[in-house]
């Protein structure tokens, strides 16, 4: 009988737990909850030199010096001020690069109000603002003195393309004889500027009809205008002709 009292005992005891564990915890709830910690206050965000205005100039700009220290960034834009302030005294067929201007200005731009040179570069931004746009313009007129004389070249070489321009005019005459039109395409001139097509067919009406329907005589004139042809003669082999000057188009 003992041993039956002392398992009655044990069960009582662990009835009375199950009780009180019951009445004391919320049903699915665990039995402790600790709250997360607040997080901390944001910092305030640190000023840097702000960037200056955007400029229109005329290469790309590519970054230099971006990753170098503030003291380093500091002389590169004293440096950029010196040789602008030179160069106004006395110009220079070569101008200073916008792109250097560019990279000095803008990496003071990472220069930290924290940082010991901070008030240094508002000052040295400033000046760098002071003639930017002076120098964007000059680089513009270097740019367009640069591409005007690529243009030149090219047109030049478009030009001295004689043997480009018979090879015209010899695919030219192939194409009338494959419409069973008999004729005869040449260059005139000293670099063969003129192209003379000469056609028996070639009347008022069907001339008139060349120039308002169909792209064929648009076409040859703008062909032979790329080719460096200046001038376009049409002509029966009598007594009518027609003329168009081929002069090239700016741009």
């Amino acid at each position: 009988m003992g041993g039956i009292a002392r398992v009655l005992t044990a069960c009582a005891v662990i009835a009375v737990i199950v009780y009180a564990v019951r009445t004391t915890a919320p049903p699915n709830s665990p039995a402790s909850f600790t709250p997360a910690p607040a997080p901390p206050p944001a910092l305030p965000a640190v000023r840097t030199v702000p960037d200056g205005p955007s400029i229109p100039h005329a290469f790309t700009v590519l970054p230099v010096g971006y990753d170098k220290g503030p003291a380093e960034k500091l002389a590169a834009a004293d440096a950029m001020i010196a040789r602008w302030e030179k160069w106004k005294a006395k110009p220079l067929p070569e101008v200073i690069p916008f792109a250097d201007y560019r990279n000095a200005r803008m990496n003071l731009t990472t220069i930290k109000e924290t940082d010991p040179e901070y008030q240094a570069a508002l000052d040295r931004a400033a000046k760098l603002d002071g003639f930017g746009v002076a120098l964007a313009n000059e680089e513009i007129k270097v740019a367009e003195k640069i591409r005007a004389a690529e243009r030149a070249r090219a047109e030049q070489a478009v030009i001295n393309d004689v043997p480009g321009r018979k090879a015209f005019a010899k695919t030219l005459e192939e194409q009338f004889l494959r419409k069973s039109m008999d004729a005869r395409v040449s260059t005139e001139g000293d670099k063969g500027t003129v192209l003379r097509v000469k056609y028996i067919g070639f009347t008022r009406p069907s001339v008139f009809q060349l120039q308002e329907n169909g792209s064929f005589l648009p076409g040859l004139i703008e062909n032979a205008r790329e080719k460096g042809f200046r001038k376009l003669i049409l002509h029966n082999g009598y007594d009518l002709s027609w003329t168009w000057e081929l002069k090239k188009t700016s741009g």
